[in-house]
């Protein structure tokens, strides 16, 4: 009787197992329709996430994460096992909810996943409490079926205005993440995860390249921490619905020690100065150079710098439009002539110069001085044009003098400079360990809309 029951056991065993592998590897999977939220403005699309994610794993980005900000990714894995009852790895997400993901965001932050979710899903995840029009609730979460897609948001409202993404491109590698960005302007990219996240896109705009870029090409080879030129990409980014998107993404606790600093220079010439190049348009066609933060003075004071186009060298005509009431006087760098206006003595010291129909201002004379000198030396034959360019190793080391400062003035809810200093300490790291972001434009025209071409990646030459 044993021995049955025991072949009986086994019989079942094999049986299931051959039912479980006719399922999953026989029977062919259907097409991805995807779906997004109806006034989406932000969307995110793996053809193969599972893929993705383990070509990411081995890029030295994840390596520095994994290494620096290991407690911060466990909690991630334990909340996502608690709530689904299953260890994230690229094969068990690939058993459970297949390969294709898509997620897209609306301007209150409202978020929709939709999935292909394969039949353990169902069998096992599907919650079973219903609520109306077929959506379903369980862990925090509504789910609405659509064919074979399953649909995932935090609102049941969402799931009743949700779209077909009509924009799913037909030649994207497994290993891509293609994203859209923002309502109006048509932005799109695509970060390869298998080449250390190569960034390539496209922006379709009227706005023309600023005449005699090339001029500034070697700011991107200097000391300087971060370089802007003015291209779509800033405009894309300055679209408010997206902004709030983005912002809704980043935890505000993070976020507090920047306003605070921020507000610091409520009411200063330098927030005069630059509300009112804001409301004058002026920095519509712009070049933003940044060098760092000085922490030698009260306030941490950053050291920047931008040019605009203007066609009045000048300086009254600039000040009575700018209505600022500043005392300045001659000097001259290389073979530059210009102006220096106090603001706060040595903290603040505007520098002039006006420069191919234009003005360069910066905030310090010493900034001033290496600009010009990179001006006067320029060499430049770069055939494609660089338009963005962060340091993000030093970025961090200035946002660190700005947490530490905020925290010794004792402005963060009882923590003090040690406190900050270890809890910023993995995330200085990993960031240091990023290099520089560095993104190029090469301009295109196609039949009635201009195309600029974004080419561009992290580059760490330690």
């Amino acid at each position: 009787m044993k021995i049955r029951c025991k072949k009986f056991l086994i019989f079942i065993f094999f049986l299931s197992f051959c039912i479980i592998g006719f399922i999953f590897f026989l029977i062919p999977e259907q097409g991805f329709r995807g779906y997004i939220i109806q006034d989406t403005n932000l969307s995110v699309y793996f053809p193969d996430f599972p893929s993705f994610w383990s070509s990411a794993k081995k890029q030295q980005i994840t390596v520095s994460a994994t290494k620096h900000l290991f407690n911060y990714l466990y909690d991630i894995e334990l909340s996502f096992r608690k709530k689904w009852g299953i260890r994230p790895t690229p094969f068990r997400w690939y058993l459970w909810a297949g390969k294709p993901l898509l997620i897209s965001w609306n301007e209150q932050g409202d978020y929709l996943v939709s999935i292909k979710p394969r039949q353990l899903f169902r069998l096992f995840l599907l919650p079973s409490w219903k609520i109306s029009n077929n959506i379903t609730y369980g862990g925090d979460y509504y789910y609405l079926w659509k064919g074979n897609e399953l649909l995932i948001s935090n609102k049941d409202t969402v799931l009743s205005q949700v779209v077909r993404f009509s924009n799913i491109p037909s030649n994207t590698n497994n290993n891509t993440a293609y994203i859209e960005l923002g309502k109006n302007l048509k932005a799109s990219f695509s970060i390869h995860a298998e080449n250390n996240f190569y960034i390539e896109g496209k922006i379709a705009s009227n706005k023309k390249p600023l005449d005699g870029l090339s001029s500034f090409s070697d700011f991107f080879n200097s000391n300087l921490s971060s370089v802007l030129l003015d291209c779509p990409l800033i405009d894309t980014f300055s679209d408010t619905s997206l902004t709030n998107t983005l912002s809704s993404l980043i935890p505000q606790k993070s976020l507090q020690p920047i306003f605070i600093w921020l507000l610091s220079f409520k009411d200063t010439y330098l927030e005069k100065l630059y509300l009112q190049l804001i409301n004058k348009g002026l920095l519509n066609r712009s070049v933003f150079f940044y060098y760092g933060i000085s922490d030698k003075f009260s306030n941490p004071i950053p050291i920047f710098g931008f040019w605009f186009p203007y066609e009045n060298s000048d300086i009254t005509q600039l000040f009575s439009e700018l209505n600022l009431e500043l005392p300045y006087y001659s000097h001259p760098w290389n073979s530059f002539d210009g102006y220096i206006a106090p603001v706060w003595n040595n903290a603040l010291c505007l520098s002039m110069v006006y420069y191919k129909k234009g003005w360069i201002i910066c905030s310090q004379e010493a900034l001033m001085a290496e600009i010009t000198t990179l001006l006067h030396e320029n060499k430049s034959d770069l055939k494609t044009n660089p338009v963005f360019n962060i340091n993000i190793a030093q970025v961090s080391e200035d946002i660190e003098k700005i947490f530490l400062w905020c925290a010794k003035q004792e402005l963060l809810n009882g923590i003090n400079e040690r406190d900050m200093s270890g809890l910023y300490s993995p995330w200085k790291q990993f960031l240091k360990e990023m290099g520089t972001l560095k993104l190029s434009l090469l301009p295109l025209e196609n039949n009635q809309e201009n195309y600029f071409l974004i080419r561009g990646g992290f580059v760490n030459d330690k």
